[in-house]
């Protein structure tokens, strides 16, 4: 892995940083020409022998914090330069009293101890976790230079990649991420009516 260089797209926005819509680890330069190409964020990520797409939503209900993580399992299929996910498996984890950048967290941890107690599950297995937080630590992350939770590290055969929900619905990375947002949004309602929890 090549320390601090990361593979992203992102859009200008007139007075404020530019958006980004995916970013992930390379891990080699190889060929310059080849990474510039639009096609290679989908080629690196069908490069992966799983990936999972998460995300968390958190409210705030009579005086106390309530998450929701919802979790896509994927595969990625390349169709000439154009990525599409087929959806495996889902999962949903939940939690109480974190912020909400704890319980994002929480949930990537939760969701990769899930996956390494799964009967397939296979050490050698490249497996990316695709989430829309913590951007800024996605590479020392990555290069295992700060722990994911705690004091662990993230394992050795995953890696964090970024994709917002909120933007680039033409790729399957975003949709998928605008998906798990909209699931995690719908279970929370569920579970956690403005009328009060259910039991």
């Amino acid at each position: 892995m090549l320390p601090g260089f990361q593979l992203q797209s992102a859009y200008e926005r007139e007075g404020k940083r530019d958006k980004i819509l995916r970013q992930m680890p390379v891990a080699s330069l190889g060929n310059i020409r080849e990474l510039l190409d639009p096609a290679a964020i989908h080629r690196h990520c069908c490069s992966y022998d799983q990936i999972f797409v998460i995300d968390t939503n958190t409210r705030r209900l009579d005086g106390r914090l309530h998450s929701v993580a919802f979790a896509l399992a994927c595969r990625a299929v390349l169709c000439g330069n154009a990525m599409q996910f087929h959806y495996a498996q889902h999962a949903i984890f939940r939690c109480q009293g974190l912020s909400s950048d704890l319980a994002e967290k929480r949930a990537v941890v939760a969701l990769i101890g899930a996956i390494q107690r799964n009967p397939a599950y296979r050490p050698n297995h490249r497996i990316a976790v695709v989430t829309d937080h913590d951007l800024g630590s996605h590479v020392a992350i990555n290069a295992r230079d700060v722990p994911l939770w705690g004091s662990g590290l993230l394992p050795t055969n995953f890696s964090l990649l970024y994709a917002s929900a909120d933007g680039g619905k033409e790729n399957a990375l975003n949709r998928a991420m605008a998906l798990c947002d909209a699931r995690a949004s719908e279970v929370l309602d569920w579970l956690y009516p403005a009328s009060g929890p259910k039991r």
